[in-house]
């Protein structure tokens, strides 16, 4: 089953385009991605931003992030411990946004 991970209370379902801002290298970015179509890592590579990945799968935690603003649904998650999901973190190769704007953090420890 997916795995819904909160930053912030849901402010309604997404649908088309949702804004991402995204930290990753100390510089802040953003794009916009259809959840129906997209993860949050694909959007951002076809953003063209560089971001650390290598399994797309969910197992190798390679693209772990902090969600920092906003609700994701994962499509599976293989790596993550609980009290990873509970302090927000998320595999950006597998999640998808349930609210219209999302923010994450790459940066995140």
């Amino acid at each position: 089953p997916p795995v819904v991970v909160a930053a912030a209370p849901a402010d309604g379902s997404a649908a088309g385009d949702v804004g991402v801002d995204i930290r990753v290298d100390g510089v802040n970015r953003h794009y916009q991605m259809d959840p129906a179509t997209q993860t949050v890592l694909g959007a951002a590579r076809d953003a063209g931003l560089e971001l650390p990945f290598s399994c797309e799968a969910g197992m190798c935690c390679t693209c772990r992030c902090k969600l920092v603003e906003g609700h994701v649904e994962m499509d599976a998650n293989f790596s993550l411990e609980t009290w990873e999901i509970e302090s927000g973190f998320i595999l950006s190769c597998q999640a998808r946004p349930t609210t219209p704007r999302i923010s994450v953090d790459f940066d995140a420890v």
